[in-house]
């Protein structure tokens, strides 16, 4: 059982830190977004921010709970595997749907694309979903390292150099 009195109302680093790192990693999701990735539709990555929010918040409650690395990363990696699905199926499905709706739609893409190129055989595959799930777990997956970089080990430059080499590998590939 989690101690929730442990858990520091604040972190020791100041809010202004974490407000900081929030803006580095949101720098880097609106990039993407803007990038325009998927068939040239902002809209397709439009929840990229809230992917990146959300590996940030991961892996301040990780950090700032006293979670070990392994159960803290695995904590957030089980949030990742259901939120951005949602996130993803909110996207595909924009009439909105329930949540059994919207993983349905999701892994029904994602299968089919995974099925396009590894059973029958194709290069390519038309859906499009999958690319579109996986930008969203390299941002939950980014945010959540560069969180725990700052407010666990307490090594900014880390997250800094981490979030900016993706920012100039988009800039540069786009």
């Amino acid at each position: 059982m989690i101690d929730l009195r442990r858990i520091p109302r604040a972190p020791a680093e100041g809010w202004l830190t974490v407000g900081l790192v929030l803006l580095l990693g949101l720098s880097l999701a609106w990039a993407l977004v803007d990038a325009r990735w998927v068939l040239g539709q902002v809209e397709y990555t439009s929840f990229l921010p809230w992917a990146m929010g959300g590996g940030i918040l991961a892996g301040l409650v990780a950090a700032k709970a006293g979670w070990g690395r392994w159960p803290g990363h695995l904590i957030g990696a089980v949030f990742a595997a259901l939120i951005v699905p949602l996130l993803v199926g909110a996207i595909l499905q924009p009439a909105g749907g329930t949540w059994r709706e919207l993983y349905e739609r999701t892994a029904s893409s994602v299968v089919e694309a995974a099925l396009s190129i590894a059973r029958r055989g194709n290069l390519t595959t038309q859906q499009y979903e999958a690319f579109v799930v996986f930008a969203g777990l390299l941002c939950w997956a980014t945010g959540q390292f560069a969180a725990t970089a700052v407010f666990r080990h307490h090594r900014p430059l880390s997250a800094v150099l981490a979030i900016g080499v993706a920012l100039v590998l988009n800039m540069s590939l786009t």
